[in-house]
């Protein structure tokens, strides 16, 4: 259903209704997410909120924590694009009390503080989900990048140095840490990346 929501919303529904036919209430709580999705990104942000907020309450009764935390990320993603920033971290710290290790929460957590003016907690936050991460670079490279935008230079150059032990070839992490050393003065180490 790539690039045919209309298509894919009809598809959930049918999983929708077979789940609700069926009983199956944890499969009827992911179609619903999925069905809120789709909404979403038709820019029907009211009908998404109320399908998630329909898949939370089914999620909470099944006591499906990861579910819970996948659901109340995308709402808060939601809410965030709205700039309802505060109904977004009020989320997003939900999650964190009952899976305090959620990398991408921690990390829309800590692009909201930044957004929202808080650079310690934004960069708190930022740390924790590059420290998780063990699959890909995105949240170890934004920490970098915050780090440096954040008045933490040498840091950011340490964070980037590691990162790039991991991606060797990177063009994104190559050119932060050369604009960066040049800032800092240092030309030689900026050519040398």
């Amino acid at each position: 259903y790539l690039g045919d929501l209309d298509a894919a919303r009809a598809a959930y529904q049918r999983s929708l209704d077979s789940a609700r036919r069926l009983g199956l209430r944890k499969e009827e709580a992911i179609q619903l997410n999925n069905l809120a999705n789709v909404e979403a990104a038709q820019d029907r942000d009211e009908e998404a909120i109320a399908l998630y907020r329909t898949a939370l309450a089914l999620r909470e009764q099944l006591d499906d924590r990861s579910g819970m935390a996948s659901t109340h990320a995308n709402l808060a993603d939601l809410l965030r694009s709205q700039n309802r920033d505060a109904q977004a971290r009020e989320l997003m710290l939900q999650v964190l009390k009952f899976a305090p290790d959620n990398g991408p929460t921690l990390h829309a957590l800590g692009l909201l503080e930044t957004r929202s003016g808080q650079p310690e907690a934004a960069l708190k936050y930022l740390q924790q989900a590059a420290a998780l991460e063990t699959a890909g670079t995105r949240h170890r490279f934004v920490y970098g990048i915050a780090l440096h935008d954040l008045g933490h230079p040498d840091e950011a150059i340490e964070q980037l140095q590691s990162l790039l032990r991991s991606v060797p070839q990177s063009e994104e992490v190559l050119l932060a840490l050369a604009n960066y050393s040049a800032e800092l003065g240092q030309r030689d180490k900026a050519l040398g990346y």
